[in-house]
């Protein structure tokens, strides 16, 4: 799901609670790591151990389209899980229950507190199946919550649902929780004026007209969680494309928008199929057996990604491909594959954000695609620097956090791709390999940040404990402090490059993030790259170079979410061997002093750098002039109050110090 969009970025407008009742019972779950999941918010039984198994929902509405009432009838079919089952709870809020009946026998039930518990007609017990028709309707004032309605205005009149991530319970009686999913799927038939059209998940079956109406039959028969059930009735227009598969079979992908729109859609949606084809490629086949997107307004997200029919925000027909891909990309990750519970809900969006990503430099190319993971990694830190939080189980408000939950997420993907050595994007390797592991395991199922690992770990044969610790079970990201020095070896053309690199990353983070890092020297006509491995905080290691390097740069290609800066720690005295240079009155009021006190300072040249690594100013020392005074008042380049580091190159080495200028 997107909450909203400016122009190719995401803005979150609102964060939205999961409010909504939880059953009576649930208690806290312990995880393999060692973490328990809040019952606020969370089930505490896995679906294999929850009392039944709902495994079909056939829904019967009968809308008006007058106002937001509808009379309505869901059949629930489950598998019992326990013996001695004689009543159950399913969520029902702002709903009617009229009677509830088992093969034409009434049931007793009580509706309160946005729960309805039904007692059954005999004792079930495990294994045995259970069928169960609620006769319910929606009144007229209900709130808009779960369903929506709004009457014909400048648009047509327009009803439809959006429920992520407990909202379903608003508009059909079920067992809400995304890891109970329908195995066999959901039917969805709506009754409406025949001037309307009604569009939802799977396949339309067919459409009945009689004394003015129109019933619309969809059946979807693949396996659905709550959230992912939906339905929209409009006055459309509607129009598909095709995606060949193969030679005989071909992927329906069906549009509704209001008529008005119809010539705008069209430049909209031209590059669906070529999203299909690139998903399918990086991912494997399509999952589902249609792919339809519905533009609506008013809309309080950007998109949804509802199972076979995406609903977006009507602004979207103006254009918006990274959007659209995110919402593509959710059949994958989100629909296909179901985060378990939503303390894993950043494996939906996470994918989501880094699959539309990956799409729009297929389409745009790697600077554009650059410029989206820079503008992704701002926000994060924005957001991370107001309140922080992991990324695993966030706070119940921060579901959607935009730059937690899909912005860092996309991030920790774009990282194990880079760990796992998969870096080249036209020949996608063993990361991709290890995503369709993950889906294929998991198909129609439900999946958990272990269950991503656990299969990465097996494609890869690598340990990711590690990783996954740092990145998705604490918060935070590395704020690496680079400092180098070079020294002459002694030998022709070679030269000794020490680099230390310190972490001071903050709370609830890490005290070490352990990626290793590649460091990119440079010198006129001359460039080399290394890999430093991260084992301690800080960090120093040796690199052999045939050339005397005049910066240093780390991670050239963007592959880690951080911040660095120029050395905050010095490394001049290395060793306690004195230097042929004297920096005096450090810190400083007014004047900072450097004088030169080797045999020759030709060919000594100073560099100063701000705490960003911004160069500010340049001397060069020459036999006459040996000393430098630095006036932050008085020097033509003035100097404001604060840290900064000054860089020496002879012609053979290099050293930095810092300095403290005060106010």
């Amino acid at each position: 799901m997107i909450r909203f969009r400016v122009f190719i970025f995401f803005i979150i407008l609102v964060s939205r609670t999961a409010l909504g009742y939880i059953p009576n019972g649930f208690s806290p779950i312990l995880l393999a790591d060692g973490k328990y999941l809040s019952t606020s918010i969370y089930p505490a039984r896995a679906e294999s151990t929850h009392s039944y198994d709902v495994r079909h929902y056939k829904l019967q509405l009968t809308i008006p389209m007058t106002s937001g009432a509808y009379s309505a009838k869901a059949r629930i079919k489950f598998v019992v899980r326990e013996d001695n089952f004689d009543t159950f709870n399913l969520h029902c809020v702002n709903l009617v229950c009229d009677s509830v009946k088992r093969q034409g026998n009434s049931l007793t039930f009580i509706s309160s507190a946005g729960r309805l518990k039904v007692n059954l007609d005999r004792i079930f017990n495990t294994g045995e199946t259970c069928i169960v028709d609620i006769y319910y309707h929606r009144e007229a004032g209900a709130s808009n919550r779960g369903v929506y309605y709004y009457p014909r205005g400048t648009y047509p009149a327009l009803m439809y649902t959006t429920t992520e991530p407990s909202d379903s319970r608003y508009w059909f009686p079920c067992f809400d929780e995304n890891w109970d999913k329908a195995e066999e799927g959901c039917e969805i038939y709506v009754t409406v004026p025949d001037s309307f059209v009604v569009c939802s998940n799977g396949l339309l079956d067919s459409v009945i007209s009689a004394a003015g109406q129109k019933t619309y039959y969809w059946r979807h028969s693949y396996p659905i969680a709550t959230y992912l059930m939906t339905f929209t009735s409009s006055i459309y227009a509607t129009y598909s494309h095709w995606y060949q598969i193969n030679p005989l079979e071909s992927l329906e992908i069906k549009y509704y928008i209001w008529r008005v729109d119809s010539a705008r859609s069209h430049q909209a949606f031209q590059n669906v199929i070529d999203m299909v084809s690139f998903f399918v490629s990086r991912f494997g086949p399509y999952p589902f057996e249609k792919y339809g997107m519905n533009a609506v307004y008013p809309f309080i997200w950007g998109g949804m990604e509802n199972q076979t029919m995406t609903m977006i925000h009507r602004s979207w027909l103006n254009g918006n491909d990274p959007g659209i891909a995110h919402e593509l990309a959710h059949m994958w990750f989100g629909d296909q594959v179901t985060c378990f519970g939503w303390h894993n809900i950043w494996l939906n969006e996470g994918f989501a954000t880094y699959s539309d990503a990956l799409y729009m430099r297929h389409q745009q190319g790697e600077g554009y695609f650059q410029n989206v993971m820079t503008s992704r990694a701002n926000s994060y830190f924005s957001e991370d620097n107001s309140m922080r939080f992991p990324i695993y189980d966030p706070p119940e408000s921060q579901l959607f956090s935009w730059g937690h939950i899909y912005c860092k997420g996309s991030w920790v993907l774009h990282m194990l791709r880079y760990l796992l050595g998969d870096t080249i994007f036209d020949n996608p390797g063993v990361f991709f390999n290890g995503l369709r592991a993950y889906l294929d395991s998991f198909a129609y199922k439900n999946a958990s940040t272990e269950d991503l690992k656990r299969i990465l770990e097996r494609v890869t044969n690598r340990d990711l404990d590690w990783f996954f610790d740092e990145w998705v079970y604490q918060a935070g990201y590395p704020q690496y402090y680079y400092a180098y020095q070079t020294e002459s070896t002694g030998s022709p053309n070679q030269y000794r490059v020490i680099v230390r690199i310190s972490q001071n990353n903050g709370a609830l983070a890490p005290t070490a993030f352990h990626m290793p890092i590649q460091l990119y020297f440079t010198a006129s006509g001359c460039d080399t790259l290394v890999v430093m491995p991260i084992s301690n905080n800080p960090e120093v290691d040796t690199f052999i170079l045939s050339f005397v390097p005049t910066q240093l740069v780390l991670d050239p290609k963007n592959w880690i979410l951080k911040r660095s800066y120029l050395a905050i720690e010095e490394l001049s005295n290395r060793g306690g061997v004195r230097l042929p240079y004297l920096i005096e009155k450090s810190p400083a009021r007014s004047l900072i002093t450097f004088n030169w006190t080797g045999r020759s300072p030709d060919d000594v040249e100073i560099n100063i750098y701000d705490q960003s690594g911004k160069l500010v100013n340049r001397y060069k020392l020459s036999s006459t002039a040996r000393t430098i005074t630095i006036d932050k008042d008085r020097n033509h380049n003035k100097l404001r109050p604060g840290i900064y580091f000054i860089k020496i190159t002879t012609k053979a080495a290099q050293f930095t110090e810092k300095v403290v200028l005060l106010p």
